[in-house]
């Protein structure tokens, strides 16, 4: 009886068989190609060993990679994400799937400021290689901050001053895209407590920074009492009942209505034994109190007439101007 043909069906690929041959002549056929011819005597036997030929592969074709970026396209600027991002690798082997390995292929979810960071897929299967394929992704979502630093104490009316002001971008952000610092120009045409404000600042991801302010005080150039009223510790001796010339200076003319509310204020104090007094060299002789501008001096004269009842006591004047300044005065009065 002739062998049968060795065939990939009956026959492992890249395999190495043995068998004998009992007949005279042998034509054998492996994978569908005739062997050489085999003769032998009558009733001889004889071994031979045949390697089956390699498998030929299933797969032809190496994975595709694909990538899915959650925005699709950046929110903020010059290629910037300003929010959460997502990354999922999408790698296909539809042909041997169980061949497939990946490596660096991993999601991803960014939702920390990161400067710009590239990501890599690759992988192979029995049909070759793919990628690796990158996907770079920056994250700013910090807005940059603005500090501003007023003048501390009072600013005179109609001078000159300024606020300064710093910008910076935090750790990890895309940079500032506008400048670093400056200082403003501050308005000093009235007196009273204001508020500046700074530019505000961006940085190359468009964010903008809040907006940032500092208070600062404009007060009149306000040094005090002039003559005939002496300051400090010094009373300034009268008789109860005069009308005491209250001289100051502002630096101009700044209008009658300087004086904050319930003010000037007479309030008692203790006489001090033994304190420097001084009298009054100069009375009025208005009969009322008031206030008007003498543009001759240049001065301000509040006429303060002091009652008859603050006889044998020590009183303070205090004059407290729009601006929130004050000052005050000792006096001393006899019967």
């Amino acid at each position: 009886m002739p062998l049968p043909p060795l065939t990939d069906t009956a026959l492992a690929p890249s395999t190495s068989y043995c068998y004998q041959v009992r007949a005279i002549f042998r034509q054998t056929v492996l994978n569908g190609t005739t062997s050489a011819v085999v003769v032998f005597p009558s009733g001889q036997t004889a071994e031979r060993c045949v390697v089956t030929t390699a498998a030929v592969p299933s797969d032809l074709t190496p994975p595709v990679i694909g990538s899915t970026v959650t925005p699709t396209v950046p929110d903020g600027s010059n290629g910037w994400d300003t929010g959460n991002v997502s990354l999922a690798w999408i790698v296909t082997e539809p042909e041997a799937p169980g061949s497939l390995v990946n490596t660096g292929c991993d999601e991803k979810s960014i939702t920390s400021d990161q400067p710009a960071t590239t990501y890599s897929c690759a992988a192979t299967s029995d049909g070759g290689s793919a990628g690796p394929v990158d996907r770079t992704i920056k994250r700013d979502a910090s807005a940059p901050t603005v500090p501003m630093t007023c003048p501390v104490g009072a600013i005179l009316k109609g001078s000159t001053a300024t606020a300064g002001w710093t910008a910076s971008d935090p750790a990890n952000g895309s940079g500032l895209a506008t400048a670093s610092g400056g200082v403003v120009a501050l308005d000093t045409a009235t007196v009273g407590n204001k508020t500046a404000t700074a530019p505000q600042a961006r940085d190359d991801a468009g964010n903008t920074s809040a907006t940032t302010t500092c208070s600062y005080n404009v007060a009149y150039d306000f040094d005090g009492f002039c003559h005939p009223i002496d300051m400090g510790n010094v009373f300034n001796a009268a008789k109860a009942g005069s009308t005491i010339p209250v001289k100051f200076s502002l630096g101009g003319d700044e209008g009658l209505r300087i004086f904050e509310t319930g003010y000037p204020k007479v309030t008692a104090v203790t006489c001090t034994s033994g304190a420097a007094t001084d009298k009054i060299e100069e009375l009025s002789t208005a009969t009322t109190s008031g206030l008007k501008y003498d543009a001759a001096a240049g001065q301000y004269n509040y006429t303060w007439k002091a009652t008859t009842s603050l006889a044998n006591s020590c009183a303070m004047l205090t004059v407290r101007l729009v601006d929130g300044t004050s000052k005050a005065a000792l006096f001393k009065f006899t019967k």
